[in-house]
């Protein structure tokens, strides 16, 4: 009874013990369409950038491969583990996107 009740204490003890959050991982994916150019920029932290470009023009061709390109970069995302968190608008032809990952407890 005795070691029950030390098993008890002590699952107890570690329920109600506040765990610690840790920061969320953040990737921020900035599309510019544009005339003069046109690409998508992921950033993944501090110098972790990669620049993707996108067909000028337009055209039914270049929107889908524009397309393919949104398409590449949410499935490699979501795959990851991130989650669409929200959306900002710059201005006319500029979005950014940002993709969280909450870490597992």
């Amino acid at each position: 009874m005795k070691k029950l009740l030390l098993l008890v204490a002590g699952l107890w003890m570690l329920a109600v013990h506040p765990t610690v959050a840790a920061d969320p991982e953040v990737v921020i994916v900035k599309i510019i369409e544009i005339p003069s150019r046109s690409k998508v920029i992921i950033t993944r932290g501090e110098g972790k950038v990669e620049e993707l470009d996108l067909p000028l023009g337009v055209s039914s061709k270049n929107a889908a491969e524009s397309t393919a390109v949104y398409y590449r970069v949410a499935k490699q995302l979501y795959a990851e583990g991130y989650v669409l968190q929200g959306t900002m608008y710059a201005s006319e032809g500029t979005s950014t996107l940002l993709f969280v990952k909450t870490p597992k407890p």
